[in-house]
């Protein structure tokens, strides 16, 4: 399928891409991005389930220590496919891709081929406590960086794209929305140097002892890092 940037914008005023000779306005294109990373969503848990259900580890019994203390360590025996950090690095690529589309949609026309979402894990701005000429990230390129994606944008999405960066995150709500943070990595990292690592791993874990179930190995996950 033949996708590809129109430079000029439609006669809404929108910018629009070419797909297949039809013009699509932005918020189609977000739509189309999203959905195919959805596909590629279902086509991870094809790939992991499969591997999940083979109950790929085996136990194993141990004595650790100097009081001689039995554990048991599950050794994984097998690991899904091969193709599994290129679905993920799909999947990944086409959410950052939907972030872009839209600061697109945002600025005007002569600004389109400059603007990408920013996410900043430091504030550029943030200036010194002691001395409110200078700021504390004393390396003005995050500055000239954010200024250059966001040129443009009208107020109201600007204060939101800003409430949503990581380093403007209180610290209750943080850990939850990072996750733009991590979008961010693991796009950078599949984009320019390395497939997306899929560390194995467990979740849900029930353990039963002398017949009475506390917690067991019930589920196996796959972390992104």
């Amino acid at each position: 399928m033949l996708l590809y940037v129109v430079k000029s914008p439609g006669s809404d005023g929108r910018f629009s891409i070419s797909l297949r000779g039809e013009r699509v306005n932005c918020e189609q294109a977000i739509e189309l991005k999203l959905g195919r990373a959805k596909h590629h969503l279902e086509e991870i848990e094809g790939i992991v389930a499969p591997w999940r259900d083979s109950h790929p580890y085996d136990r194993q019994e141990v004595v650790e220590g100097k009081d001689k203390v039995y554990a048991y360590r599950l050794k994984f025996t097998s690991e899904p496919d091969q193709s599994l950090p290129t679905v993920v690095g799909d999947f990944i690529q086409n959410v950052r891709a939907s972030l872009d589309y839209l600061m697109t949609g945002l600025v005007p026309s002569d600004r389109r081929t400059k603007t990408y979402f920013p996410i900043f894990d430091v504030d550029p701005f943030a200036k010194d406590p002691d001395n409110r000429r200078k700021y504390l990230q004393r390396d003005a390129m995050d500055r000239r960086r954010w200024r250059t994606y966001t040129k443009g944008v009208p107020p109201n999405p600007l204060r939101l794209i800003h409430e949503f960066q990581p380093y403007a995150l209180g610290a209750h709500r943080r850990g939850n929305l990072r996750i733009l943070w991590a979008l961010k990595k693991i796009s950078d990292a599949d984009k320019h140097r390395e497939l997306t690592t899929t560390p194995l791993g467990l979740e849900h874990v029930h353990v039963q002892v002398d017949g009475e179930t506390n917690e067991t190995f019930d589920a196996l996950c796959v972390n992104l890092r």
